[in-house]
């Protein structure tokens, strides 16, 4: 049931000054248009996997419609592979959020900049996850490097 509705898309509605999105140009997707229109484009018999790019996603309305309509019909959204981009940086954090909260997996990847001007930041923030965990995994085993050394100076009795 949590997949049934774009929360963070209200939120931010509610959070901003009535009348500033569209100064903005930000327009929320309507729940009933994104599900109508992923009926159209994925059909009944949606494949069991994909990949799918919003270069302007704000919170990500049409994939929240995409996963309910894949879970409607036993497919794992899971299996498929996400990227959603946007200008705003508060859409962007909305959609990290729903993104976790829908459960779209693994392969599901959010990035903050300005389609127009810089393109598809999808390899570029896909590189920047790759280095930050390699860097956690450094991290990892440094730290139980270090805490296998204390297990032994406390065993020879030189540590407390």
């Amino acid at each position: 049931m949590r997949s049934q509705i774009d929360v963070m898309s209200w939120t931010l509605v509610c959070l901003r000054h009535l009348g500033g999105g569209s100064m903005l140009a930000e327009f929320h997707t309507p729940d009933d248009a994104a599900e109508t229109l992923v009926r159209l484009v994925l059909g009944e018999d949606p494949p069991a996997s994909g990949s799918l790019h919003e270069p302007t996603g704000g919170t990500g309305t049409i994939f929240r419609a995409i996963a309910q309509h894949l879970r409607e019909r036993g497919i794992d959204p899971g299996n498929w592979t996400w990227s959603l981009q946007d200008l705003d940086p508060l859409a962007v954090a909305g959609a990290a959020v729903n993104f976790l909260v829908w459960e779209l997996g693994a392969a599901a990847n959010v990035v903050c900049g300005n389609t127009l001007s810089e393109g598809d930041l999808t390899h570029r923030a896909l590189s920047l996850r790759a280095e930050a965990e390699a860097h956690r995994s450094v991290l990892l085993d440094q730290a139980g490097q270090g805490a296998a050394y204390l297990r032994a100076l406390r065993r020879l009795g030189a540590a407390s």
